[in-house]
């Protein structure tokens, strides 16, 4: 958090305000000093982290020469302001030539397997990589069933996509790979439209929460601060422009959803338009959609609701087809 300049305070004033503030609940600070504003709890805890005895100095610049002033209320008031003008949840994007590196967890995906089911889904990986298959089925358990579906995907980050066609096959054997049916439907439907974005070129990647360093941070229903990792992040190129994409196909809880879209829009978007970042000779914009065939949105978030992956299509073709 930012830190604003120190208040100058009255000593009684000061002594009494603490104390209003130590002794005096959250739901009552609420509606007297906080009734209505954005992230209220998180501005709470930050008022009696002012008040601590240990931050006095930090944070205020005490007269002791009077001994009152303009009262307990009026002095909270003032702190009260001072946050909302500089503390609170702030964050900044942060876009660079190496952010390829931010998404890491390819290089570490584990196999728990038999060795010589280990070394079959290796020379699998190699045949698929080095474009002599397109597409490999294996069978990874003790049954002859196919539980794992290695394929070429031309616009994927790290060739090639490794599916799990039998996720209690392979859970806790095969680490970070595609997995949930919601997210291997949308890559299915991803490929019959691969060749529709009208772009100079495109590429996406899974994200994999806690282990790339790409995420959209929000405040969850407690206030307190989390982290969203939708499922896939895609990049689009056209000219000298990137439209950098978050998309999340799962049927994520409806409120948690939109409060992470309000996460979204803290970082990217102003006045309800995306904002635009510069990158040595580039101009980047950024967009979510959460793409879901059922569910409904209220008619604040229609706009990040997306049905199908021609929606998908129409969004990225016109963004680039607008006034950037």
């Amino acid at each position: 958090m930012e830190r604003f300049t120190p208040l100058f305070v009255y000593e009684r004033d000061y002594l009494d305000a603490k104390s209003v503030v130590e002794n005096t609940s959250d739901e009552m600070l609420y509606f007297m000093f906080f009734y209505k504003s954005k992230y209220a709890r998180v501005k709470i805890q930050l008022l009696r982290e002012i008040f601590n005895e240990n931050n006095e100095n930090k944070f205020f610049v005490i007269d002791h020469s009077r001994k009152t002033g303009i009262g307990w209320y009026y002095t909270i008031q003032r702190v009260v302001k001072a946050i909302e003008n500089n503390y609170g949840y702030k964050y900044t994007a942060l876009f660079s030539v190496d952010d390829e590196e931010h998404i890491n967890h390819y290089k570490r995906i584990l196999i728990r397997l038999p060795e010589d089911k280990v070394q079959h889904v290796k020379e699998a990986v190699d045949e698929v990589y080095g474009g002599r298959k397109g597409r490999e089925f294996l069978s990874v358990s003790e049954s002859s069933g196919i539980d794992l579906l290695i394929e070429f995907f031309e616009e994927h980050y790290y060739v090639p996509v490794l599916e799990a066609l039998n996720r209690e096959v392979v859970r806790n054997k095969i680490a970070d790979l595609i997995k949930e049916p919601s997210e291997i439907e949308f890559l299915n439907e991803l490929r019959s439209a691969s060749n529709k974005f009208e772009v100079d070129w495109w590429l996406f990647s899974k994200l994999v929460g806690r282990k790339d360093n790409i995420y959209i941070p929000y405040l969850d229903k407690d206030d307190q601060e989390a982290r969203f990792y939708p499922d896939f992040i895609f990049w689009f190129k056209k000219d000298n422009r990137y439209l950098v994409v978050f998309v999340d196909p799962k049927g994520t809880e409806h409120v948690d959803a939109e409060r992470k879209i309000d996460g979204f829009e803290e970082l990217f978007t102003d006045n309800g338009l995306p904002k635009k970042f510069y990158v040595e000779d580039y101009e980047v914009k950024v967009r979510l959609f959460l793409y879901n065939k059922e569910r409904e949105s209220s008619k604040k978030y229609t706009q990040y609701w997306i049905r199908s992956i021609d929606a998908l299509v129409e969004q990225v073709n016109s963004e680039f087809t607008n006034v950037w």
